[in-house]
């Protein structure tokens, strides 16, 4: 008897990861952990007996930090979530551009906690999108910033370091 594994999908409340959600359920084998900043119990529930939904605020670096601890081994991780800002540059309370926060550094730091506990041969995908490519045409606005520091922290007119 094979034995059951472990996903967990970012961003599973809807779309892409939702219907990545029901296929992991449907192929067997696998309980589903997904996650989003609202009505992720409903979500599981519509997906099935083997989803279950837990609140992730990727804004957070400290809530992923919480999330990360008091999660089991975990075979797969889909680093789906992600949102995209058109006008104005929000921050996170960490101080981080939102967009750059939560689509990037707060996955990687999900993974880096998950890692040590991930059994072989585990898996790790990360989602991601052309929204951002000037030759799509997409109306995201062209980047503004000129540096690593001025794109973590917009408008921090302190010196960056060596």
């Amino acid at each position: 008897m094979m034995s059951r594994r472990t996903a967990l999908i970012t961003g599973g409340t809807g779309g892409l990861g939702f219907h990545a959600a029901g296929a992991l359920i449907a192929a067997g084998g696998w309980d589903v952990l997904i996650t989003g900043r609202s009505a992720v119990a409903d979500t599981a529930a519509r997906l099935g007996g083997s989803a279950t939904g837990r609140h992730l605020d990727l804004g957070s670096l400290a809530e992923v930090r919480r999330f990360a601890a008091d999660l089991p081994p975990l075979d797969a991780v889909i680093c789906n979530a992600g949102l995209m800002k058109v006008s104005g540059a929000a921050v996170t309370g960490d101080g981080i551009e939102e967009t750059f926060a939560v689509n990037h550094l707060a996955h990687f730091l999900l993974v880096q906690e998950v890692l040590p506990t991930m059994p072989a041969p585990g898996r790790v995908v990360f989602v991601s999108s052309a929204t951002h490519d000037p030759a799509r045409r997409t109306g995201f606005p062209a980047p503004q910033y000129t540096s690593a520091h001025e794109l973590t922290h917009p408008g921090d007119t302190a010196a960056e370091s060596p």
